[in-house]
Order: C-alpha cells, then structure tokens, then sequence
C-alpha cells in the first residue's frame, strides 16, 4: 500500500533515506515520522497536572530503518549530531545507576539522546514487545534546544518505528506516556507530558486542549489561513531540560505542592490562589502564582 508523504516530512525523509543507503548500503524498509510543537499557552503547567493547548508544526523527526546487519546489535545513526549508537534491543535496557549491573543488563547513560530512543525501546520491552535489532538512520529539521520539542518528536517517532516494525499498535495517548516515562527514567528530565502528547496526538489545522491531570484531551480547530497565522520566531536561545532550570521548577512546584497539602499545584483553585501565595512564602509563591493564573488563562483562551 502506497503512503502520501507530507510536502514538510518529505525532504527529511529524503535525507533520511539517502543516508541510510550510503551507511548501509541498501535502502530502508520501514520509516516514521514525528512533528515538533509549539505550545500556544500553558506553560509550566503540565508537570503541575494543568492544562496546555499545543499544537503541530510543519517540523518534524524522521527514522528510516531495516534490519541489522550484525543481528546481536543495532546501529543507530543521528544526523544532527553524526553520531551512531551501537547498543542491542534485544537485551534488557536499564538506565545508568549506581551498583552492580546483572547479567544481561544493557546500561543506558542518562541525557544522552540515546537515551530517549533506548528508554522507549525499554517501554516497549516493558508491554511485553519482543524488538529486533535493526539499522536505523534519525534525521530532522525540529532546532535542537529551540523550545520547539526537538526530543519528544526524536522520542514519539522512534517510538512509532519500533510500533510499526513490532505491529503493536500504540494510541497517541498510550504512546505519549511511554516517552514521558522514558524521558523520566532514562533521560532524567521530571517532564510533563504535553510535548510527547502534542507529537503523537497532533493533527493538520487543529491544536489539542490537553488536561494533563488525567491525560484527555480535545483537539480545537485553529483558523484558516486567510484569517490567520501563528509565527514561530527563532530567539536564538537554546535550553536543555536536563540539570537546567527546567528541572529545578519542576522540583520547586512540587515542593510547593507539598507545602499546601495538595498532590499537585492543579488543586490550586484561581479563587484560592492568594491565600496560597501567603502559605507558600516568597520564595515559592512566584511559581505558584504563575502556574495557578496560567491554568485559568487557558480556559479563557
């Protein structure tokens, strides 16, 4: 059965492919795909169990693969960093820890971007999913570290990879939860999950209104072209999420969280948002402050 690429997916997966066939010599069998985002509000709000309203954008990550010439070990090539990552999926994939690792154990070292693709490969492992070995050639043109979910696009669309090439089919939800999963165990970053749902649930001309307290979500229909456009503009700035502020906002929310008694900053009611600024201190009560608001923002947006 023959498949439309996407005019945007179609010169990564050129790319993609024309790398694949100089390093291996043959042309893949199998390819994915996986857009970035942007995220139209919400912000910080999804680790706190908020709500978001991301969308798609026309960048996306592309993975093309076969199967592995040395059947013990899979050869894992990223363009953007022209580097490759030999490592067995067939193995038990653990992340890098402290201790003794066991027989058959596969270490994977934390905030390396192997370790998004191996700890979804891991949660795979962990449905029960038996993975081959393969080839495989990652390519995109989401800006690395430009806010835009460069990782999560790499995480969903290898997890689209292993889905079609297993034939376990994973819904967008269901597979958004295993790259977040991944990011936290294996990559080390305490993520919410509105980029990996943003990459594996959004679709063309709609963004999604996700609740990230119980993970449902509606898509929202954006305006036509010809009334309007959303501009992604390049600052320049690049972040990392691992051991940045992003990690310490997360482990500040939360300790704010526990300072009111809440599971999270969503049991924060807008109405009850002073007297929880009051409780929290000076220090805490800024992210507070913000993550409450914002969370009212969104319906109001």
């Amino acid at each position: 059965m023959s498949t439309v690429v996407p005019s945007h997916v179609l010169p990564v997966l050129e790319r993609a492919v024309s790398i694949f066939t100089e390093k291996f010599g043959r042309p893949p069998a199998y390819a994915a795909q996986a857009p970035g985002r942007v995220n139209l509000i919400g912000e910080h709000t999804d680790y706190n169990h908020g709500f978001v309203f991301p969308m798609a954008i026309e960048r996306c990550c592309v993975v093309v693969a076969g199967s592995a010439h040395d059947i013990e070990n899979s050869s894992l090539f990223a363009d953007a960093v022209q580097e490759t990552c030999v490592a067995n999926l067939c193995g038990h994939l653990i992340p890098e820890v402290l201790g003794t690792r066991r027989q058959g154990e596969i270490e994977v070292k934390r905030g390396t971007w192997p370790s998004h693709v191996l700890g979804v490969a891991a949660q795979f492992q962990a449905l029960g999913v038996k993975l081959k070995n393969i080839d495989a050639v990652i390519a995109s043109d989401v800006p690395l570290g430009g806010g835009l979910a460069s990782s999560a696009s790499l995480e969903v669309a290898f997890g689209t990879l292993l889905s079609l090439i297993s034939g376990h089919h994973v819904q967008p939800a269901v597979m958004a939860k295993m790259c977040q999963t991944a990011s936290h165990q294996f990559v080390g970053v305490p993520c919410g999950i509105m980029d990996q749902f943003a990459s594996a649930g959004g679709e063309q001309g709609r963004a999604l209104l996700i609740d990230c307290q119980d993970n449902t979500y509606k898509t929202v229909a954006m305006p036509p072209a010809d009334t309007g456009v959303i501009v992604i503009a390049d600052t320049g700035v690049k972040h990392t999420h691992a051991g940045g502020e992003y990690t310490q906002r997360a482990t500040a929310c939360a300790q704010a969280a526990k300072v009111l008694g809440v599971a999270s900053l969503r049991q924060v009611s807008f109405d009850g948002l002073q007297a929880a600024l009051k409780k929290v201190g000076p220090d805490l009560a800024p992210l507070v402050d913000h993550v409450v608001s914002e969370n009212h923002r969104v319906g109001q947006f």
